[in-house]
């Protein structure tokens, strides 16, 4: 599995699958780091997950 997206009600759970796991602590990272505009997933990239930074 790369992820999961949960809906219920005004609450959502993201499932990462271990695959991910550590790219999506990276992204973070990265946006904490004032870096960002990336996407991390799969080949296609419209399954992937997008990172940016809002803001200044």
């Amino acid at each position: 599995m790369d992820w999961l997206l949960n809906e219920s009600g005004d609450v959502a759970d993201l499932v990462l699958g271990e695959t991910w796991r550590s790219k999506f602590r990276e992204a973070v990272n990265a946006l904490s780091n004032s870096e960002g505009d990336f996407n991390i997933g799969p080949k296609d990239v419209n399954q992937g997950i997008r990172f940016w930074r809002w803001g200044s």
